[in-house]
């Protein structure tokens, strides 16, 4: 994930998915929090918990569903000695 979180920095996005596929979700989920938060502290006007209760159910599904593919992709690169060639 290290990887393709510095891969996503650098905009390169092909390879930050071929790294790792939960890597988009989960900078877009950084950033979502990183923003949310400082509206938050500027506004004084709850986000997160109110989304976390209204969404929880669906994210934990979507995390998990996506930690599973991310992992059979994971070993089908390392059976495979796939590389990226971007």
């Amino acid at each position: 994930m290290t990887r393709a979180f510095l891969a996503m920095g650098h905009f390169r996005f092909r390879e930050a998915f071929f790294l790792n596929p939960m890597a988009p979700l989960m900078f877009g989920a950084v950033l979502f929090i990183f923003f949310a938060a400082f509206y938050e502290w500027i506004k004084k006007k709850p986000v997160l918990a109110p989304f976390w209760e209204r969404y929880q159910w669906p994210i934990v599904r979507l995390v998990w569903i996506s930690a599973a593919l991310s992992w059979t992709w994971n070993l089908y690169k390392e059976i495979t000695g796939l590389t990226f060639h971007g």
